[in-house]
């Protein structure tokens, strides 16, 4: 089956919008690392920017994934919108809930013994990590307004979870973070 002329230009836009989209966030990244340096935590901007590289990696492997199955179970949004909406929900909140276990356990790390404000700080940038950068870049690949409508919320609601409850992003995701 080939592609309309329509679907070819809908593709360049999207393709278009996610090589933006990563630029942006590369360059946020950056600038969190650099607000990072004067605070004395350098090492969690390092430990920020390769999770986020690992989480772009997981970003790509989930959306794979998900088109496989979707190929598998002949679903698409013509035919099985709701399947197809709610494994494209489930894919794109898992990611971000995973990002946020992780930016919470190292936020949580660089702050432990910091000056109030430092730690202050060092949530805040946590927070806009998640609910910011890791929203936009997995809106990027998934970026209905249904997905964008819940995925934002819960970023940031799982953050604040995970931030004041560690245990709970430790069971869930600990493994992942685990040294060795």
């Amino acid at each position: 089956m080939r592609a309309t002329p329509q679907q070819v230009r809908e593709a360049q836009e999207a393709g278009l919008e996610l090589g933006l989209t990563i630029i942006v966030e590369t360059v946020l990244l950056g600038v969190v690392v650099l607000l990072l340096w004067p605070l004395d935590r350098l090492a969690l901007g390092i430990s920020l920017a390769k999770g986020f590289g690992l989480f772009f990696l997981a970003i790509c492997a989930v959306t794979v994934l998900l088109m496989l199955v979707h190929r598998i179970f002949r679903i698409d949004d013509d035919t099985h919108f709701n399947a197809y909406l709610l494994t494209n929900l489930a894919g794109s909140a898992l990611l971000l809930v995973g990002w946020a276990a992780f930016a919470a356990l190292a936020v949580r790390g660089a702050a432990a013994g910091a000056p109030v404000w430092k730690a202050a700080i060092l949530w805040f940038l946590g927070l806009f990590t998640t609910s910011q950068m890791a929203f936009s870049l997995v809106s990027g690949f998934y970026s209905g307004s249904f997905y964008r409508t819940i995925n934002l919320p819960l970023s940031a609601a799982v953050f604040l979870l995970f931030a004041l409850w560690p245990a709970a992003a430790r069971s869930l995701f600990g493994w992942l973070f685990a040294p060795g």
